[in-house]
């Protein structure tokens, strides 16, 4: 039986070579003719929503460096159903990206304006509604720049053109807001824009196109299948399958596990300067997060709040990491304990809170996406130089709180029950 077992495993551990030095071949020749070079994921363009504003600002200003006047613009038009608008008057038309709106700081991704009428777009990429964020848009476009007019349309542009949240929403009615999306109506404009005639000889700003397209399409899940027609033949059993899906599974796994870890090695490193005590670590969860306990607080809140660093890994998720004050043990003194907290554990700005959190904050210095970055995020150089600018953030955030700053041991202040270290324990806990 022992034997028929290990002869299996040889069998499989077989198909799994043979499949990596398939797809292995493939890869490298796909980077030998330049197909997996693209600036746009070099850059890390595709996730980050006030690049990608900029570059659709670009493309569509008639004045824009692309150097084509309205051509982009009037087929994004078209694509999204505002047609019969003169050449005249489309070429004369002002795009403007990040538009303040004058309330709460909130800005417009970007706004068209064409002739006297004005035409708001919301951008939602990985990040999620505010409360009557699309609400708000509508109301200073339709009231501040269309005169009240009730042709005021917000569009409201996502990856798969899902709708914007009723809390966003606050009332909007269907005939206010459009949703249109990456997958279908920004591919169809930038193929049409590629297939342009004026834009035959014009070969770096066509590229640039093609490149845009193609990143679009991958990061919506679109790009078609690249295989060779010798891995294509491997794929036609089942078992191959089979062995193909359990590798894919286990190196999403892998890397997502290790980066989360490595992250968390870092931030363990930083945390090494201050009053705390790990707690916690829990990694393979929608919600991996490091936790500490702050040692020189007040005994009766010691061992009822946490500074937590915590990753947001769920599916409609934002990729984000954050940290800050969480309440682990919530009881009938919590008013107290958020008094105790805001006068005592709080920096001084750029903080948010819920229900949970007395106060938390973001740790996106370079709009790291640590959901989907995990490959780049894995390795080490790009680790180090993304955890540099969130380290910045830590110690802007917590250097400027008494109760967090290290008392040296020989100093009589500190009760010697209350040493200073950090824990190299990891605890792997399940679902929060």
């Amino acid at each position: 039986m022992a034997d028929e077992k290990a002869k299996k495993e040889n069998v499989s551990m077989d198909i799994y070579e043979q499949l990596i030095d398939n797809v292995k071949k493939q890869m490298a020749e796909r980077a030998r003719q330049g197909k997996e070079f693209n600036v746009f994921k070099v850059q890390g363009t595709l996730t980050d929503e006030v690049k990608i504003c900029r570059l659709l600002r670009e493309l569509l200003d008639p004045n824009g460096s692309h150097g084509q006047g309205y051509v982009f613009l009037e087929l994004f038009l078209k694509q999204i159903g505002i047609n019969n608008i003169p050449a005249q008057v489309i070429e004369q038309a002002k795009v403007y990206k990040e538009y303040s709106i004058q309330k709460d700081n909130r800005r417009i991704d970007i706004l068209l304006n064409i002739d006297a009428q004005w035409i708001p777009f919301e951008v939602k990429i990985f990040a999620g509604d505010l409360k009557e964020q699309c609400f708000d848009y509508y109301d200073y476009v339709k009231n501040k720049k269309n005169g009240n007019s009730n042709n005021t349309i917000l569009y409201y542009l996502t990856l798969d053109g899902h709708e914007p949240s009723q809390e966003s929403l606050n009332g909007l009615r269907l005939d206010q807001y459009q949703c249109i999306s990456f997958e279908k109506d920004i591919t169809a404009w930038l193929d049409a824009c590629i297939g342009a005639k004026q834009l035959e000889q014009i070969y770096p700003v066509r590229e640039i196109l093609i490149q845009f397209r193609n990143q679009i399409k991958e990061l919506v899940a679109m790009e078609e299948s690249n295989m060779s027609s010798s891995i294509k033949e491997l794929f036609k059993s089942e078992e191959n399958r089979n062995a193909a899906k359990e590798i894919a599974k286990a190196w999403e796994v892998y890397i997502q596990e290790g980066t989360v870890n490595n992250v968390f090695a870092k931030i363990r490193e930083y945390m090494k300067e201050y009053a705390v005590e790990e707690i916690d670590k829990v990694s393979n969860t929608k919600y991996p997060h490091l936790s500490y306990k702050c040692v020189r607080v007040d005994s009766q809140y010691k061992d009822k709040i946490e500074l937590r660093f915590e990753i947001d890994k769920s599916a409609q998720g934002s990729g984000n990491m954050y940290f800050g004050i969480f309440v682990s043990k919530k009881n009938d003194d919590f008013d107290d304990l958020k008094n105790y907290i805001n006068s005592n554990l709080k920096p001084e700005k750029d903080l948010r809170s819920t229900s949970q959190w007395i106060w938390w904050k973001y740790l996106n210095k370079d709009d790291t996406n640590f959901r989907d970055d995990y490959e780049k995020l894995y390795n080490e150089d790009e680790l180090k130089t993304v955890m540099e600018g969130e380290r910045e953030i830590i110690n802007q955030s917590l250097d400027g709180i008494p109760l967090l700053k290290k008392v040296p041991q020989n100093t009589s202040s500190m009760p010697e029950n209350e040493t200073m270290m950090v824990s190299d324990e990891v605890i792997i806990d399940g679902e929060n």
